[in-house]
């Protein structure tokens, strides 16, 4: 019988809970059990819940609230919540034995000190990227530590909400009430490319908590997967439909029926074919052209192979391409800005970043937190290759994109025990 196998059998006959098992490792699996937590964590802190509702409300955000100032209020708060109380404290420092999570210190902190060699640094904009850092610092270890007990209340309480934004915004597109030609929607989404980007982001996640959920759960995963679905192709938005495209594909692969998977991966493979290899439907794909994308990459490239290539211009310059009459004010991908901010170093710490977390996703396929963050790193993947403008940033698309998966995955492999 094989190793991996032997070690889920007796998971499960041992009453563990499968689903925080990793496959091919022997760590402890995740438990609430109090007699074999530690004494301070058998005293839950009081703000808990708290800090639960800041998560939400700073995801809710991107769909309901306008201003995106008001949004982030309540990142301003996760940090004070999390250094407020011993356990969480305790947590954290334990969270420092986790590469991954190091990993994701390292990037963010390297960013933030290339602040410092910004030819256009003044305090105050250093003082801003540093706050930024933190308050994302601040939501990755919550959602680590959330995960625990919150993972599915979480993940339902959220597409339900966004269920009911993409439903308005179909709705008010159908009436004629947007103005945009393309679907935009409330709150954060007043653009069809940042609204299609997080429509069809949470369109992947509601599919994989469908697959992964009874009930309740299920239901509402599958209204919000229908209305965010709705929602993404009427946004218009090309790179989200590529990134759902991408997300779909490893969906499939981490389903556990072969024949639907199948079915997903050979429907995805043979509509790329028709579109790549037929004028019209290429047309149809691309109805604005590239978008000055390929002339946009090109100049930001030989910017950064002209100037300070190894460790970049610093994370509070811009790079601005102009196209004849237009003025370009970013490199529309996030890799590119990355490269251009933090240098091969930068660039080279966010890919890492990037595969550990895959990484780890895959050694613990058992988890479906894992298979989630996987599932969304696939769409963010494709996403920060075709658009955005910088890594850190106050509460916006990214959050849910590519902090919100980092996050699972550094939960799905975590352990309790011995703690």
């Amino acid at each position: 019988m094989p190793r991996t196998v032997r070690i889920i059998r007796r998971a499960r006959q041992s009453g563990s809970d499968s689903a925080t098992l990793c496959i091919g490792r022997t760590d402890p699996p995740l438990t609430t059990d109090p007699t074999t937590l530690h004494p301070a964590d058998r005293r839950r802190p009081w703000s808990e819940p708290v800090l639960a509702g800041l998560v939400l409300v700073s995801l809710w955000g991107l769909f309901l609230f306008t201003a995106q100032s008001g949004n982030a209020f309540t990142t301003y708060l996760i940090p004070l919540v999390l250094l407020g109380s011993r356990t969480w404290r305790r947590e954290l420092a334990l969270l420092l034995h986790d590469p991954l999570y190091v990993g994701i210190l390292v990037l963010l902190g390297y960013l933030g000190t290339s602040a410092a060699w910004s030819a256009s640094a003044t305090p105050n904009d250093v003082a801003k990227a540093l706050s930024r850092i933190v308050f994302i610092v601040g939501y990755v270890s919550a959602l680590v530590l959330l995960e625990r007990r919150y993972h599915e209340h979480l993940r339902v309480t959220l597409l339900g909400v966004v269920a009911a934004a993409a439903a308005s915004a179909v709705l008010a597109a159908a009436f004629g009430l947007v103005e945009e030609g393309r679907l935009i929607g409330y709150g954060d989404l007043d653009r069809a490319v940042v609204a299609g980007l997080c429509w069809g982001a949470a369109c992947a996640l509601a599919l994989a908590v469908s697959i992964a959920s009874t009930g309740a759960a299920r239901a509402v995963a599958i209204v919000c997967a229908v209305a965010t679905f709705a929602a993404m192709i009427a946004s218009d938005s090309r790179t989200a439909w590529l990134a759902f495209a991408a997300s779909l594909v490893v969906l499939a692969a981490t389903h556990r029926r072969p024949g639907f998977s199948g079915l997903i991966v050979v429907a995805v493979a043979a509509f790329g074919v028709v579109v790549a290899t037929d004028a019209g439907w290429l047309a149809w794909w691309f109805p604005r052209g590239d978008s000055f994308r390929f002339f946009i990459w090109a100049s930001t490239l030989e910017t950064v192979l002209d100037g300070p290539w190894l460790h970049g211009f610093g994370m509070l310059e811009n790079h601005a391409a102009s196209a004849g009459p237009y003025l370009i004010p970013h490199p529309h991908s996030v890799y590119l800005a990355t490269l251009f901010h933090g240098g091969v170093v930068g660039l080279a710490l966010l890919i890492g970043v990037l595969a550990g977390a895959v990484v780890r996703c895959i050694h613990c396929l058992a988890d479906p937190r894992a298979r989630t963050a996987l599932v969304l790193l696939a769409f963010a993947s494709v996403a920060l290759a075709l658009d955005g403008k910088q890594l850190i940033d106050k509460v916006g698309w990214l959050w849910l994109l590519l902090w919100t998966p980092l996050a699972w995955a550094i939960a799905s492999g975590r352990r309790i025990a011995g703690r």
